[in-house]
């Protein structure tokens, strides 16, 4: 996925937020990046974009419930027909 953590924390940057054209990103208020032992809130959907393979959607609903367990906070919320 990057190199390092810090090509991480700039591709994050760049990928975080509305940008006019993702109909589905919203934008919060900054609360800044949790560091280590910080709860996460994320939300996850194998449906909105198109068609996905059992593998994929298998491979995201097992990371999801993995987070789950780690204690954060995982949605799978519904979407809106865009």
């Amino acid at each position: 996925m990057a190199r390092s953590v810090r090509d991480l924390r700039l591709a994050l940057s760049l990928m975080e937020g509305p940008d006019g054209s993702a109909p589905y990103a919203v934008a919060l208020p900054a609360a800044g990046h949790t560091r280590g032992g910080g709860r996460l809130r994320t939300g996850w959907t194998t449906s909105a974009f198109g068609p996905v393979g059992q593998q994929v959607a298998a491979t995201v609903a097992a990371a999801a419930t993995a987070l789950a367990e780690f204690g954060h906070d995982v949605r799978d919320p519904p979407l809106k027909a865009v």
